[in-house]
């Protein structure tokens, strides 16, 4: 037992007086310059046409077929419209919202009702990207794009 008891006076007095005095001044300064300039820039934009938020993504299940442990869902998705832009990185996809419990292995885009674009899952973000053709060669993602007009696109997932 006395070993033990010069194990704990020796580890406690290390381990508390390291973290308080680094966390504390590392945290405070670094967590509000970090917020008020990123809020700053994005209220600005607020009053033209907002970014499409997930909620603004409708889904119309057409068929779920279970096949093993995994789903095929044919779905159809709409988005944009009337003061609405396309956001950077895509439009974010919702696994329940797509008829998956909790994985989306693949995104395959069937059919769109857009002229000109070009659509793409991000297997990484799980998102739908949207690509216009330059000179009719290259490919180039929209932008913070204002879309006029409702897009709809039947997809079929494969998640479970």
């Amino acid at each position: 037992m006395a070993e033990s008891a010069s194990l704990s006076p020796s580890v406690s007095p290390s381990v508390s007086p390291s973290p308080s005095p680094s966390a504390s001044p590392s945290a405070s300064p670094s967590v509000s310059p970090s917020k008020s300039p990123s809020r700053s820039p994005s209220a600005s934009p607020s009053a033209s046409p907002s970014p499409i938020p997930s909620t603004g993504v409708t889904y119309t299940i057409r068929d779920r077929v279970r096949i093993g442990k995994k789903y095929l869902v044919f779905a159809a998705i709409a988005f944009g419209g009337t003061n609405e832009y396309y956001p950077n990185g895509g439009i974010a996809l919702t696994t329940g919202s797509l008829g998956l419990r909790s994985t989306v292995n693949a995104v395959v885009i069937l059919e769109s009702n857009a002229t000109g674009y070009m659509f793409e899952w991000d297997r990484s973000a799980n998102t739908i990207r949207m690509f216009v053709s330059a000179n009719g060669t290259v490919n180039t993602e929209l932008n913070d794009a204002s879309l006029a007009s409702e897009i709809s696109l039947e997809i079929m997932a494969i998640g479970w």
